[in-house]
């Protein structure tokens, strides 16, 4: 139905088509289905000109698509206009320590700084800041409020030795700022 998401999230496996990210988008599209597109290189590449509801490149995965993104939040919501002007709809970059820049398809660029707190391990952090986007969206929050929410839910899964439950991604919010018009 017009609520179901596909998210075609990581690296494609060796041996298969770098447009098979693309060839999926085209095939849900028809069905009314949302979808959130999580990686890099051609796979990305390919997929833009299939309007992915959300695309979640980090800096790196930016600065290869656009050939060197600034290191300002300004400039990469700049280079984010490119790649909607490609197909892309919203555009969430993590910048790690820097925080987020969410450039939505209709609205103002927002940027985030990062949640203050200690990482311990990295891992999952993109994919949980990837969920925590889905679960605002799925709520009907604000882009501003999605935003945050999706900042927070990857902080805490840095900040714990594991997938982070509603407890601390709640713990994370509350430290987690306001974000500012780019």
């Amino acid at each position: 139905g017009g609520g179901d998401w596909l998210v075609l999230s990581g690296s494609v496996p060796s041996g298969v088509p770098t447009d098979i990210y693309a060839r999926l988008l085209d095939r849900v599209r028809a069905n009314g289905v949302h979808t959130l597109v999580d990686a890099s290189d051609d796979a990305l590449k390919n997929a833009l000109p299939c309007a992915p509801d959300l695309i979640k490149p980090n800096l790196e995965e930016l600065d290869a698509l656009v050939g060197g993104a600034p290191r300002n939040p300004a400039g990469i919501a700049a280079c984010a206009r490119e790649l909607q002007a490609a197909g892309a709809k919203d555009i969430l970059i993590s910048c790690g320590a820097q925080g987020a820049v969410l450039v939505p398809a209709d609205g103002q660029a927002l940027y985030l700084q990062a949640t203050p707190g200690d990482a311990v391990q990295p891992v999952g952090a993109g994919d949980s800041m990837a969920a925590g986007w889905l679960y605002a969206q799925a709520q009907g929050f604000s882009a501003a409020e999605t935003l945050r929410f999706a900042v927070a839910s990857g902080s805490a899964a840095a900040f714990s030795a594991w997938l982070p439950n509603r407890a601390r991604i709640q713990a994370a919010l509350e430290k987690t700022g306001t974000p500012q018009p780019l």
